[in-house]
Order: structure tokens, then C-alpha cells, then sequence
């Protein structure tokens, strides 16, 4: 693929299988088009399209390859602008549009810190005055909330046809996993961090939901109530496995497992990676 391009890749799930359900990817490259539109207007002009105006760039992608889970997205210049007008933006567009995204989507999935690198170096590619890069980075930070609708279609396949979705641009990638794409999906505002998200709890299995790959689990913190986990772990669609044991033969085990918070500490979920005996 030529550097210049976006590549967005769907990993694991039916992925695995090269299969992604044509709706959802229908939806996600849906929101990629008007999250880019938005984004780039909103950095350049501080303000969003209006609804009966056309972004200055078509986002085109060539046709799939058999085989192949990767797309390949590229910016062109719409004709109803003058051309050239923003050639620098054409010129360097997989540095900006694979930043773009990685940040937005980031802040949007509760990964404000982890976002801030990606913001800045559209703001750099921009040639910002830095004497108005404070100001011009809180403006960002403070709209990102109202492109949430287009985020939320953008990762509609994670959690249904795929478990993450890959952006790699100019030698980076950016991994938007699903407890990200879950708290753009959310309706409060979660926080999702790198430091003290892995866990391991010990606990019992109360049930196994198989076809939404979940088991029920007591609360850590709250006696009397339980939570429904998500489970990555492969053996989980084995006929028999540890999880399907725990919870015939009421045995304990030990979870590793990422728990999310919202900010006032609270479990939103959690997601589990291993289960091991104890």
C-alpha cells in the first residue's frame, strides 16, 4: 500500500475468518467519513461543517482485496473547491487523518492522556502559532463531545464482528480495543487508563451466557449483586473448559481481568482475559 494511505484493519472474532458483518462495517466507514470531515474542519476552522455544507475532501478507499481484513483509506480534494487549496493537507494526509482519528477516537474512549500526542501533532502539522496553541487545544478538547454520534458508528463492528480495530499510518498504529469502544458507546462519561487496568480477582462463576461470550460473576464491592463479564479467553467456546467447570462444580477461580470505572469509581464492567484454579 502506498505510505500515503490510512490503514484500518479489524482484528480477531469473525475477522479471523476474514468476515466482517456488512452492516457494521457499513456504519463504521460511515462515521470514519464524517469524523474526518468534522475533525478537519473543526482544526482548521474551529467550527464544524453546517448540514448543507460539504467537507473540501472525499474519503475514498480502494475495493477490499480477497482475504485481506485491511482497508485502505485516502483524502482527495472534493471539486467544488479550488485545487490545491489545501495541497499540505493532501501532501501529508496519512500522518493527519491516522492522527485525527487515533485522537479523537482515544478522548472519546476515556483515553484523554494517551490522546493528547495525537491532537498535538495534528495542531503541529497545522503550523499552529504557539502562542495560541492553549487556547486553540482547549477549544479541541472541549467540541470533541459533539462528534460522539460519529465516533459511536465508527466503532460499531468492535464487540460484534471484531474484538479491536487496528489505524496504522506512517509507521504507527493505534489499537482502539473494546472497552474503548465501549465507553463511546456509553452514555456517562468513563475513564478508561493505562496504569492499574489489569486485575486479578478471585471469585465464582453464577452463570455462562454462551452467546453473548459473558459469565455472571458477584460484585467485588457490592454484597448481594453480580456483573456480567465479557470473556476474551479462547477456551471460552471450548465445550468444556474451566469456566463451564467453575460453574457446574462450584469451584473458585482466579480472573485476570480489566475493570473499568466511571469517575466516581464505580464498576462499569469488565472484561476477562484468563481464568485460572485456584
Amino acid at each position: 500500500m502506498p505510505d500515503n494511505f490510512l490503514i484500518i484493519r479489524f482484528e480477531d472474532m469473525d475477522t479471523q475468518d476474514n468476515l466482517v458483518e456488512i452492516q457494521s462495517l457499513g456504519q463504521s466507514l460511515i462515521g470514519i467519513n464524517r469524523l474526518v470531515g468534522n475533525g478537519l474542519q473543526l482544526f482548521e476552522t474551529g467550527k464544524f461543517l453546517q448540514r448543507s455544507e460539504t467537507s473540501p475532501f472525499l474519503i475514498k478507499t480502494n475495493p477490499p482485496e480477497i482475504g485481506s481484513n485491511e482497508i485502505a483509506i485516502i483524502l482527495v480534494e472534493s471539486s467544488t473547491y479550488l485545487p490545491l487549496i489545501h495541497n499540505f493537507i493532501l501532501a501529508k494526509q496519512s500522518i493527519i487523518i491516522g492522527n485525527l482519528l487515533s485522537g479523537l477516537l482515544l478522548n472519546m474512549g476515556g483515553r484523554e492522556q494517551n490522546s493528547t500526542k495525537n491532537l498535538n501533532a495534528v495542531f503541529d502539522l497545522y503550523e499552529r502559532n504557539r502562542q495560541d496553541r492553549i487556547g486553540e487545544i482547549r477549544h479541541v478538547e472541549n467540541a470533541i463531545e459533539k462528534l460522539n454520534p460519529y465516533a459511536r458508528q465508527v466503532v460499531t463492528p468492535i464487540g460484534k464482528s471484531s474484538d479491536s480495530m487496528v489505524l496504522v499510518y506512517n509507521g504507527e498504529q493505534t489499537i482502539i480495543d473494546f472497552p474503548i469502544a465501549d465507553s463511546i458507546r456509553s452514555k456517562k462519561r468513563l475513564e478508561v487508563r493505562k496504569t492499574d487496568k489489569i486485575e486479578t480477582i478471585e471469585t465464582t462463576i453464577d452463570g455462562i451466557v454462551l452467546s453473548k461470550k459473558q459469565i455472571k460473576i458477584p460484585h467485588p464491592n457490592e454484597m448481594g449483586k453480580y456483573l456480567m463479564g465479557k470473556v476474551f479467553d479462547p477456551v471460552f467456546l471450548d465445550p468444556h473448559n474451566i469456566y463451564t467447570e467453575a460453574l457446574s462444580k462450584k469451584l473458585p477461580v482466579k480472573l485476570t481481568t480489566k475493570i473499568r470505572r466511571y469517575q466516581n469509581g464505580k464498576i462499569k464492567d469488565i472484561s476477562v482475559f484468563l481464568a485460572e484454579p485456584i
